[in-house]
């Protein structure tokens, strides 16, 4: 069995809908990780690096403007749920759908809000690591993607188009509360044009062979209506990985 950390993608309108009214400040990295050297990449990453052969639970430690730091337990299971091979289960709050085609890439097929009572879904699905991608080279893809209730998957909250850039951009030694790390660090950029919303997600992904995702940097634009755009800041950090 194997284990996979995504982007930070996760359902856009919901979220966004309760955005509203609100922005959120800047976060300061400082006191949840620090870059102590950055060097150019002699290799390809691989989407093997996400994967893990101990799935065993992890804990990340998620950090949002005006909020408490929150521990998140991450937990792997099988599933053919939406075609897929397995799930990755972020506490209570989402759930995440992925399988591995026959190139190697891994590929997100949809995510579960709870809190939101909604699934995402992408046609084609969403390729969330590449089998490789060489230093510095950016791949990008357009998908057909669409909300749906939960409970009543034949009732489509939205739809549009999602496009999505992922880069490799350098090596780095970061360091964290429980250690230091030689990690391979990514761009993603998600964009989603929905009848009702404009989103933009940029996100880095610090990436660790053995371990999967360290850090995640993730900050989020939304428009909805032609109303002035929101902000969300997220941060999260694997809590001590053994």
């Amino acid at each position: 069995m194997s284990r996979f950390f995504g982007t930070a993608l996760a359902l856009i309108l919901p979220a966004a809908l309760s955005l509203i009214g609100c922005a959120s400040k800047p976060l300061d990295q400082a006191p949840f990780f620090e870059i102590l050297d950055v060097s150019t990449p002699d290799s390809p990453v691989t989407a093997d690096l996400f994967l893990l052969n101990n799935p065993t639970p992890q804990h990340y430690l998620v950090i949002k403007a005006n909020e408490e730091p929150r521990k998140v337990r991450h937990s792997q299971e099988t599933t053919e749920r939406f075609q897929s091979e397995w799930k990755i289960i972020e506490g209570e709050d989402r759930e995440r759908f992925y399988r591995q085609d026959t190139s190697g890439d891994i590929l997100l097929v949809a995510v579960i809000e709870h809190g939101e009572n909604a699934i995402s879904l992408f046609r084609p699905p969403l390729i969330a690591a590449y089998h490789r991608l060489e230093p510095g080279e950016s791949r990008t893809q357009d998908v057909a993607m669409k909300v749906v209730n939960l409970n009543n998957p034949s009732r489509l909250r939205e739809s549009g188009r999602a496009k999505q850039t992922i880069t490799y951009l350098d090596d780095c030694l970061v360091r964290t509360q429980w250690g230091s790390f030689p990690a391979r660090r990514l761009s993603v950029q998600f964009s989603a044009d929905l009848n009702l919303a404009r989103v933009h997600v940029e996100t880095i992904l610090y990436v660790v062979p053995g371990y999967g995702l360290l850090i995640e940097e993730a900050e989020k634009t939304i428009r909805i209506l032609g109303i002035f755009p929101q902000y969300e800041n997220t941060i999260r950090v694997l809590m001590r990985p053994d």
